[in-house]
């Protein structure tokens, strides 16, 4: 009896949390975990970068499903986050890609989080662009205070020499897909970036789910 209450409990937990029955933004019923209504909602970037690209303005309800992704264990939102990236791309760059590269969290955020939110999205955008993914090349060796409240030129200076590379024989003469969830000021992936091309880095783009417009 045991044996079987613990497998439904399992099984009902599976489907909670790969086949949830409401969308995780309006909670409205839906097999998608975000409803067309909602991403349909989603503002994407229309200007974008050299080299820098990101899908989705940081605001509403794509900021609150990333806050879950990120902080609330919904792990599963990582599969349609890595189809949105790959929206993100322009098509030409695509081929040119050799390997896909996290950005990194110190030892002590990566235990008491869990897991990295950038290094899940890497994967699975590895995954569907069918190219190498690299989480343990580009390394974050000295912990810094959080980002959040600290304004752009602050940011830049609290991030600055945080990244470290660990097997640069890897990345030489490559170009480097570099994923992170959110470009606020592009303090940290300007500071990874310098770190990969010192290391041999042919060149380095960079993909994030969002970006903060105004900061």
């Amino acid at each position: 009896m045991r044996t079987a209450r613990g497998l439904i409990k399992t099984v009902s937990k599976f489907f909670e949390i790969f086949a949830p029955a409401a969308c995780l933004s309006c909670k409205h019923e839906s097999l998608l975990l975000i409803c067309a209504r909602c991403h349909s909602k989603i503002i994407k970037i229309k200007s974008q970068e050299q080299n820098n690209y990101s899908y989705a303005e940081f605001e509403g309800l794509f900021k609150n499903l990333i806050y879950q992704f990120k902080f609330e264990n919904k792990f599963a939102l990582s599969k349609p986050f890595a189809q949105f990236l790959e929206d993100a791309l322009p098509a030409d760059i695509l081929p040119k890609i050799d390997m896909l590269i996290p950005v990194p969290l110190h030892l002590k955020k990566l235990r008491k989080r869990k897991y990295n939110q950038s290094a899940l999205l890497a994967k699975d955008l590895a995954g569907r662009l069918n190219r190498p993914y690299s989480p343990h090349v580009l390394i974050k060796p000295h912990a810094t205070p959080s980002q959040t409240e600290l304004s752009r030129s602050l940011r830049k200076e609290n991030i600055r020499n945080a990244f470290g590379i660990a097997h640069a024989e890897k990345i030489a003469g490559k170009q480097i897909l570099l994923v992170d969830d959110v470009c606020t000021t592009g303090a940290t992936l300007h500071e990874c970036a310098k770190m990969l091309k010192r290391a041999g880095a042919a060149r380095v783009f960079t993909v994030t789910l969002a970006k903060t417009l105004f900061y």
